[in-house]
């Protein structure tokens, strides 16, 4: 409700977009006519995909995250896909700056440039993941970012609060569908993981998972 009563109070043209799990939008950058994106609730992730059919995921986004000013290149366009049911707000920079000159809205730009900051961290985050050169070792890394960024404490583990396939997790690190299969085998074989009954993951043992 914060960014909606931003907008309404500052009269900032918006928009609001409900995606269920697996729904995407395509997120195409023009300088001419800027239009940002704000996660006001769920998890998503942003892929940039290429002409050629390659994927890099930018970031894992959530609640106070921000999408704006992506490079624009023409091998390629962004991709917002739901992890779980999310709710987005997107609005005009050029409408933003239209409203700074006429009510001069310090705290919506102060809460604008904390949820880019936000992003940029999410940003680096996923880097640091992807960075590793074998696909086990950013399933690892994957893993205790989620656990760290969603999940909480149940008895002795960690419990991510929403299902998370195998096929997002290939998409994310940049693996082969079966080899993404044979580490969580692995990791579950060791005790480092298990599932929950509705298929959640729960870390048991960080430990093994080294």
């Amino acid at each position: 409700m914060k960014w909606i009563n931003y907008f309404i109070i500052y009269k900032i043209p918006f928009y609001i977009y409900k995606l269920n799990k697996g729904d995407s939008i395509i997120y195409i950058n023009h300088k001419k006519q800027c239009t940002s994106i704000i996660v006001t609730y769920g998890i998503l992730h942003l892929l940039k995909i290429f002409t050629n059919k390659e994927i890099i995921t930018i970031g894992i986004l959530s609640k106070e995250n921000i999408i704006h000013s992506l490079a624009e290149q023409k091998n390629c366009y962004y991709q917002l896909i739901a992890i779980e049911e999310s709710f987005l707000i997107s609005f005009k920079w050029s409408d933003l700056i239209v409203s700074y000159n006429s009510y001069n809205n310090n705290y919506l730009f102060i809460s604008i440039i904390d949820a880019y900051q936000n992003t940029l961290n999410k940003y680096e985050m996923m880097n640091q993941i992807l960075i590793h050169k074998y696909t086990k070792n950013r399933i690892i890394q994957l893993i205790l970012f989620l656990c760290k960024e969603f999940g909480f404490i149940q008895q002795d583990y960690v419990i991510l609060p929403f299902q998370f396939s195998q096929i997002t997790m290939s998409i994310i690190t940049a693996g082969n569908r079966s080899t993404v299969n044979k580490v969580m085998n692995k990791l579950y074989r060791q005790n480092a993981i298990s599932y929950s009954h509705n298929k959640y993951i729960c870390l048991i043992d960080p430990f093994k998972l080294l």
